[in-house]
């Protein structure tokens, strides 16, 4: 395994769409079947991750074994420097080797003004809210969403940098 690191492409985007799949797929697998197949057209389309690869207000790290894709993350600063943490995303034969640990401290090494980083963690997650939990982010309060006509219910989690 030789990972390494850099800023996602429009090249990337079918290992970033692999990677998104088969980790939404794990990780909410309490959603409908189709509210997946919706999430993956809309936020997962070609057309959507391009516009914000090429966007400069988001970061884009991605991870590689090879040619592979294997972890991402995407994120944002608001003006009151606080980081939104969008997607955070490794695949499961790759978690628990370090890889998103790294990813993370790539998003906090690029906003050195900021002063919070916020995620939201879907509330069955719980191997995901405790990883965060592990790197210093703490439950603020839960927060539901609607998504495609699915209610679903997250924690916002904060990490004070």
């Amino acid at each position: 395994m030789n990972i390494e690191y850099r800023l996602a492409t429009t090249a990337d985007v079918k290992g970033i769409q692999y990677v998104l799949s088969t980790t939404w797929q794990a990780t909410y697998s309490n959603l409908k079947p189709e509210t997946i197949e919706q999430v993956k057209a809309k936020w997962h389309s070609t057309e959507f991750l391009s516009k914000q690869i090429k966007n400069e207000k988001f970061y884009f790290p991605i991870a590689f074994d090879g040619n592979e894709v294997v972890g991402i993350a995407t994120s944002g600063m608001r003006e009151e420097g606080i980081v939104d943490l969008f997607r955070f995303y490794v695949l499961p034969e790759y978690q628990g080797k370090g890889i998103g640990t790294k990813l993370l401290s790539m998003v906090e090494e690029k906003y050195p003004e900021a002063k919070t980083v916020k995620a939201y963690v879907d509330v069955n997650n719980q191997q995901g809210i405790e990883y965060y939990e592990r790197r210093g982010f703490k439950k603020i309060k839960q927060e539901t969403e609607e998504s495609f006509g699915e209610v679903m219910t997250e924690w916002l989690m904060e990490k004070e940098l």
